[in-house]
């Protein structure tokens, strides 16, 4: 009975070596071990293209971040000017006021901005000077000047 039974066992090995041997012989034809290599380098690459995508996410935030600051500083930038461009003007006027009306004192030469700041401040905040302010002070002067 044992060697009935070794028999049988010997049958059915055989039967599932043959078995094996074909199924290997069909994938073989199929080539399944360049399809094994390709699936592994298919998930090589997805998931290369994943880590891609991240930095690239990552990369697009920085440039929106940079070009919010960069507006705000561009404003910040064109605030100072404007105000930068207000106070020459004033300086100006207030300067052609002590030029044009006020006796010579030594104590307000002091006053006065040197011209390598005037220069710097015309290169930083150029502008538009109106020939019309003249005019007014002008007409204005003549009248009081007939007074006195």
């Amino acid at each position: 009975m044992f060697l009935l039974v070794a028999i049988v066992l010997l049958v059915l090995y055989l039967r599932q070596r043959k078995t094996l041997k074909d199924a290997q012989g069909k994938l073989e034809e199929l080539h399944y071990d360049e399809y094994a290599q390709v699936k592994s380098e298919l998930e090589r690459m997805n998931q290369e293209i994943t880590d891609d995508n991240v930095t690239v996410s990552a990369l697009l935030a920085k440039i929106q971040e940079l070009t919010e600051q960069e507006a705000k500083l561009s404003k910040q930038a064109q605030t100072a000017a404007n105000k930068l461009a207000r106070s020459r003007e004033l300086y100006k006027s207030m300067e052609y006021a002590m030029t044009a009306y006020v006796d010579a004192d030594p104590a307000l030469e002091r006053c006065r901005l040197p011209s390598a700041d005037s220069t710097d401040i015309d290169n930083l905040a150029p502008s538009v000077i109106l020939h019309l302010h003249s005019i007014v002070y002008m007409s204005i002067r003549n009248p009081s000047e007939k007074l006195s």
